[in-house]
């Protein structure tokens, strides 16, 4: 070593200097001079001069931080007194141990993943990380799900410890719980000192169409019921329908499977998860004849859901239809004919009556004439036996008195009654009924037809055996079956079109459709022969036309189309329908076209000879002014404006073609009177 003045005079760390450290000399008494006492001294700029030998310490001057900078390389110089100055350098390496001074940080603060409510256990739902910038066990995170989390999300969930993947351990439903919050907890391995942060998984289930629709009624009473002969519409019951699942899973379309002449579905609204419906009657009902022996009427309504694949319920629904007292009461023969043993005692029942309705409906009051051998009970229609009889007395006799018969008989049969015997007489009476000379049973013996003939009268006589003749009336009135089709007069297939002017008024008549049924149009429970008009196609509501159903006035009640003011004809399907049960029916197709300009402008230049009509002008043609609002009818034509010349020409043929139209009218009301068939 050189003198004290060449000696070490100054140390200083090298550029780049790390703010961190700095030196410091720890001077002792042996270097000061000053006994034992010591003292450190710092450097104030990284260069420290000194007067001698002293120990050269680094210290820290902030705090360090590993996880921003784990190590540091700085030199470190030695400079002399001497001239030229001479120094000595070393490098100094520092590394900064760890301290578990942080928390570990997920990716996300929030997680969101989506799974199908049919995932089987086992199922990855997602994967989680978190990281820590401390070093060794304490840089080390593990998962977890915490202890305080519910018990369901806890036996349904859990989370690998090492990797951070969230599975599904337990079966999930969509209908009892639509989401689900997780709680996960990452944690180091920092020991005594550990640190540990959480984030949270929104779990969103994804709907399988898995639950099946629910039917529900919405009735007060256990059996749903309606009364006969109610109009067609008439509310059954309310029905309401659920599905559980969501979207078009939970969509619903229910309808009847069943007995579809009779009710119907009509659904009021309907919305993913539930539909709400009314069962109402499709027509009148007749509880004789649409109500089953064993009672109720069993509908079955099915319900199908939206998704895929579909599933369906189905519900078995009793309809009682309620009597009401719509049958006159009617004997099933015209003629009862029972045998009785002349040693038949007293009080023993004969016979019994019933009615087709039931209940209260059902009770008749009975009561014989012309004897007073039987008696009948009056609500229960038994006849009973109330003298003895004797056989010898009664039939055989002396026969001082000739035969006693009624004035008259006075029978109801239906036109469709079963035929007895076949005849052959070709005489029409004769043809008709046979009249058994034994026992005076009478019998049908041709199939009778109310439409040819409603009511045949003719005398029987009665002979003993002495040829004393008595003398009788026999009427038999024949009632109405429904078994004649409505007949179209008007549209029919010769005369099916209707033409209109363009300038036509909303609310105006355009023509009278007519349909004739050759039934009683009082027989039965709605009239067998009244005929009823309705449109089939196009629906009516989109129609310029309203067609009523009892008359068969056809009215414009809104402007025309463009489609047939333009030219374009509009075809209407026509139903004409009768009252009977079962109900019959014919369609027509009416052709409906409007004018041109021209021809409305030549139909309106004529005021006195224009001619239109309200129905068929084959039938009934009507002469009207001109420049109305009616419809120009299919067979009509409207004449130029004649001059006065052609006065007298117009007027023989007007009564040429008015003596021909009333024979041929009087020809034809001759003929429908003498044969009043169905066509």
């Amino acid at each position: 070593p050189d003198s004290r003045r060449n000696s070490v005079q100054r140390y200083e760390i090298l550029p780049p200097k790390p703010a961190e450290f700095d030196l410091e000399l720890h001077e002792t008494a042996s270097s000061t001079g000053a006994g034992s006492s010591s003292a450190a001294v710092a450097a104030s700029s990284g260069s420290l001069e000194v007067g001698g030998a002293a120990p050269l310490r680094l210290y820290l001057r902030h705090r360090l931080d590993r996880e921003s900078r784990d190590i540091y390389r700085m030199q470190i110089a030695a400079f002399d007194g001497g001239f030229p100055t001479l120094n000595g350098t070393v490098w100094l390496v520092v590394r900064v141990a760890d301290e578990n001074d942080e928390r570990p940080t997920f990716e996300k603060q929030q997680y969101e993943a989506s799974v199908e409510e049919s995932a089987s256990p086992g199922t990855e739902i997602l994967r989680l990380k978190a990281t820590d910038r401390d070093a060794g066990p304490n840089g080390q995170v593990v998962y977890s799900i915490p202890a305080f989390a519910p018990a369901r999300i806890r036996s349904l969930f859990s989370v690998d410890s090492d990797t951070g993947i969230l599975r599904l351990v337990g079966s999930l439903d969509f209908e009892r719980q639509r989401e689900y919050r997780v709680t996960v907890v990452a944690q180091d391995l920092g020991g005594g000192s550990a640190r540990q942060s959480d984030t949270q998984v929104l779990i969103c289930l994804i709907d399988v169409n898995d639950e099946k629709p629910v039917i529900v009624l919405n009735s007060e009473t256990d059996r749903l019921s309606v009364a006969e002969n109610e109009p067609a519409k008439k509310t059954v019951t309310l029905m309401t329908v659920t599905d559980s699942d969501s979207g078009v899973n939970g969509q619903v379309d229910c309808s009847l499977t069943n007995h579809l002449d009779k009710f119907s579905l009509e659904q009021l609204s309907s919305k993913s998860g539930s539909a709400h419906y009314n069962l109402v009657t499709a027509r009148s009902l007749d509880r004789e004849t649409d109500s089953p022996t064993a009672g109720s009427i069993q509908l079955t309504v099915r319900c199908v859901d939206l998704g895929h694949p579909q599933n369906t319920a189905e519900l078995t629904v009793p309809v009682d239809v309620l009597d009401r007292n719509d049958n006159v009461p009617m004997f099933a023969m015209a003629a009862y004919h029972f045998r009785v043993n002349e040693r038949t005692q007293p009080g023993t029942a004969v016979f019994a009556l019933t009615d087709r309705d039931e209940g209260k409906n059902s009770r008749l009051t009975f009561w014989l004439n012309g004897t007073t051998m039987f008696s009948i009970g009056s609500d229960s229609g038994q006849a009973t036996l109330i003298q003895r009889l004797d056989r010898e007395l009664l039939v055989e006799g002396d026969n001082n008195h000739g035969p006693f018969v009624r004035d008259r008989f006075h029978f109801r049969v239906m036109e469709d009654a079963v035929v007895a015997t076949e005849s052959s007489d070709t005489s029409e009476i004769f043809r008709l009924f046979r009249l058994d000379d034994r026992d005076g049973r009478l019998t049908l013996a041709a199939q009778l037809d109310r439409e040819l003939r409603a009511k045949h009268q003719f005398l029987v006589d009665v002979l003993d055996a002495r040829d004393r003749r008595a003398t009788t009336e026999v009427v038999v009135e024949v009632d109405d079956v429904n078994d004649c089709r409505p007949r179209f007069v008007y549209p029919s297939a010769g005369n099916s079109s209707l033409r209109i002017r363009p300038n036509i008024r909303v609310s105006s008549s355009v023509a009278t459709l007519l349909a004739v049924d050759a039934d009683d149009p009082k027989a039965g429970s709605h009239g067998n022969g009244k005929v009823r008009y309705s449109i089939l196609s196009p629906p009516e509501e989109t129609l310029p036309f309203h067609l009523d159903a009892d008359t068969g006035h056809l009215v414009l009640v809104r402007p025309l189309p463009p489609s047939l003011l333009s030219g374009r004809p509009l075809n209407l399907r026509i139903r004409a329908r009768d009252g009977g049960t079962p109900a019959l029916e014919s369609t027509e197709t009416l052709t409906v076209t409007v004018s041109t300009d021209a021809e409305a402008a030549a139909a309106a230049s004529d005021s006195s000879t224009t001619s239109v009509i309200d129905a068929p002008s084959k039938l009934w043609p009507t002469k009207v002014g001109g420049g109305g609002d009616r419809a120009e009818g299919a067979g009509s034509g409207g004449s130029g404006g004649g001059g006065s010349s052609d006065s007298l020409l117009i007027a023989a043929g007007l009564a040429s073609v008015t003596c021909a139209f009333v024979l041929i009218l009087g020809l034809g009301v001759g003929a429908i009177v003498c044969r009043r068939r169905c066509l």
